[in-house]
């Protein structure tokens, strides 16, 4: 390796040194070391941030158990027994699904509480702010939309043309729409480095290290905040309040068959606490400037994964209710079917006695 230095002799002249077996280098002669970073030292967790922990782990382990569960069982049954309506099941495991993703962005949140900062990346740090800003969350409003427009379509007796393929385009179609949504906290979020100190070598104004941490935040302009937080209180939470009051209210009270009146009792079920617990999160947070130090803002934040950690309850429901209407439907079948076959065989065994 070859480096040129000023001569010691002649000012202003070049010479040329071997670096080989010396200890200096061209890098040294040009450009500083880069500094040795570390990260801060982790402080004494509070109490909030204690019990907010211990919260998450709670609702992650309580979520993730039922929605397996769940999953494991509506699709066990599903195979082993025909049911009568195939494209329900379908749904009820895509909302399972959702579910399960939604709660897996916990993990993430608890370290950083746990640490104070953010160690896991640029790309991470995106994709968990659009998990926390509500993409399951939407996604799963679209879909309760969907499952009461369905069972508002078994009343009209259209649904029978809504095969499997039928469903799962509509559902990627509301995911991709979803996405569409919560595009722009992708672009705006970023893990930000904060210098806490630099420590200079002696005599010398060369950083040998500093003391930083990353931040995961979205910086967007106040009039697009604006903006975003009315189209999404519009979009995904009084549009689909009114709209799906409006169905169930037809489906309630117009629907003859006592299986659809009873999925639609469950399906209104489902939104309500869904949009309950979606409301102080669309609602509250963008109205009030809470402290994110403030243990009201950290229950607001987790009660949609509280929704969804619980929420495997009503879709239970709702596959007991369709797998017990299809034994009905096929007992009754069955006995129709018994009596024809009777029909039939007096018919053949006693031709006389029905001519006289």
């Amino acid at each position: 390796m070859r480096c040129l230095v000023h001569s010691s002799d002649e000012p202003g002249s070049l010479e040329v040194h071997r670096s080989v077996g010396r200890d200096f280098s061209c890098h040294d002669m040009e450009t500083p070391p880069e500094p040795h970073d570390v990260f801060p030292p982790v402080l004494e967790l509070t109490r909030t941030i204690m019990f907010v922990i211990f919260a998450q782990t709670l609702i992650l382990t309580v979520g993730l158990c039922g929605c397996a569960s769940t999953f494991t069982y509506i699709r066990r049954v599903s195979r082993e027994r025909c049911t009568c309506d195939q494209c329900l099941p379908v749904l009820l495991l895509i909302f399972c699904l959702n579910d399960t993703v939604a709660l897996l962005n916990l993990p993430a949140q608890s370290v950083g509480l746990t640490i104070g900062h953010w160690i896991f990346g640029n790309t991470l740090c995106r994709l968990s702010l659009v998990f926390e800003n509500g993409l399951c969350d939407t996604f799963s409003t679209f879909l309760i939309l969907f499952l009461i427009f369905y069972l508002r379509a078994m009343g009209f007796r259209i649904a029978r043309y809504l095969r499997n393929r039928t469903n799962l385009l509509i559902a990627a179609s509301l995911l991709l729409l979803t996405v569409l949504i919560h595009l722009p906290v992708w672009f705006a979020g970023s893990a930000h480095e904060i210098i806490v100190a630099e420590f200079f070598e002696e005599n010398s104004s060369v950083i040998s290290s500093r003391v930083r941490y990353f931040h995961c935040s979205a910086h967007i302009d106040d009039f697009f905040f604006l903006f975003f937080n009315v189209y999404m209180v519009i979009g995904t939470y009084i549009v689909p309040v009114v709209l799906g009051s409006i169905l169930l209210y037809r489906t309630l009270f117009h629907a003859t068959d006592e299986c659809i009146r009873r999925l639609a009792a469950y399906s209104s079920i489902l939104l309500a606490f869904h949009l309950l617990c979606l409301c102080p999160q669309r609602l509250i947070l963008p109205a009030y400037k809470i402290s994110g130090h403030e243990l009201k803002y950290h229950l607001i934040e987790n009660l949609p994964n509280f929704c969804a950690a619980l929420k495997w309850i009503i879709y239970w429901s709702i596959y007991d209710c369709i797998h017990l209407n299809c034994q009905l439907n096929s007992n009754k079948s069955s006995i129709r079917l018994g009596e024809r076959r009777l029909s039939e065989l007096k018919k053949r065994n006693f031709p006389r006695e029905r001519a006289l």
